[in-house]
């Protein structure tokens, strides 16, 4: 795992893949002029009330999105188990043939 400025959390998933679960940097980005204009305040006028509510802003929304994507792969994963417990649903042609 790397860390930009604000760090980042990251979920490692099958295959080596990373799913970020909660990436502040992307919000830092999505928003970059407001994001300087604030810390410019801080530095010209020591406005860090203006640039904590940003920021705090941006942990909310961050975390509202990893808590929908954790709820996704839980019922995902529920979905996965329940359908291979079962025995139903067409296999996957990635997986290759169980069969020697």
């Amino acid at each position: 795992m790397r860390r930009g400025i604000t760090g980042r959390y990251a979920v490692t998933g099958g295959a080596g893949e990373q799913v970020r679960a909660f990436y502040l940097s992307l919000y830092l980005k999505q928003h970059r002029e407001e994001c300087y204009r604030l810390l410019d305040l801080v530095r010209a006028e020591g406005d860090w009330e203006g640039w904590l509510d940003f920021l705090l802003e941006g942990v909310r929304m961050t975390a509202d999105l990893a808590v929908t994507t954790a709820q996704r792969l839980v019922a995902l994963f529920a979905e996965d188990r329940a359908r291979i417990q079962g025995g139903g649903g067409a296999p996957d042609p990635r997986c290759g043939s169980m069969t020697s």
